[in-house]
C-alpha cells in the first residue's frame, strides 16, 4: 500500500492548489525556508505564535515520521549512497555540515530553491527564474560530475 504513489501530475496539480490557496487565502507565499526561520523566530522569542509556514515544516517531518512508522520503519543503511560507504561518524558530519551550509545559501539568496522554482517563478519573479535557472544548471553539472566519479 505504501509502495503505490499518486501519479505525479496528480500531486503537481495538487501541489500548485496549495501554493495558489496560500497566496489566495492568506497572502503568503509557501516555502520551507520561511517556515525554519519561523520556527526559529518562535524558540529565540521573536514571535508569539507559529505561522502557516511552521506548520509546513512540521507536517514535512510529521507526514515522513508517520509514513516511515507505518511502512517498513526507518531505513538509512542506503539512502546516502556513496556518502553511507565511510560509516556513520563521517555521514552525520557531512549531512549537518551540508545542512548548515544550505540554511547559509538560503538565507542570503533570499529562499529556498523550492521557494524560488515553485513560488517566486508563479509570482512572475524575475530573481527567482535568474535562482531557479542557476540551481537546475548547478544540479544538472553536478549530476555529470558525479557520474563520472562514482
Amino acid at each position: 500500500m505504501l509502495a503505490d504513489r499518486p501519479h505525479w501530475l496528480v500531486s503537481g496539480i495538487l501541489f500548485g492548489l496549495l501554493v495558489t490557496g496560500l497566496l489566495w487565502a492568506i497572502n503568503r507565499r509557501l516555502g520551507v525556508s520561511g517556515g525554519i526561520a519561523e520556527i526559529a523566530d518562535r524558540l529565540t522569542g521573536r514571535l508569539s505564535s507559529f505561522g502557516p509556514r511552521s506548520f509546513f515544516v512540521f507536517g514535512i517531518v510529521g507526514g515522513a515520521l508517520v509514513f516511515s512508522l507505518a511502512g517498513s520503519g526507518f531505513r538509512t543503511g542506503d539512502s546516502y549512497g556513496w556518502l553511507g560507504q565511510h560509516g556513520e561518524a563521517v555521514t552525520a558530519a557531512a549531512l549537518l555540515g551540508g545542512g548548515l551550509l544550505i540554511g547559509i545559501g538560503t538565507r542570503s539568496a533570499g529562499g529556498c530553491t523550492s521557494g524560488h522554482g515553485i513560488c517566486g517563478t508563479a509570482l512572475g519573479s524575475k530573481a527567482s527564474f535568474v535562482a531557479t535557472m542557476v540551481f537546475m544548471a548547478t544540479a544538472i553539472g553536478a549530476a555529470f560530475v558525479l557520474d563520472g566519479i562514482v
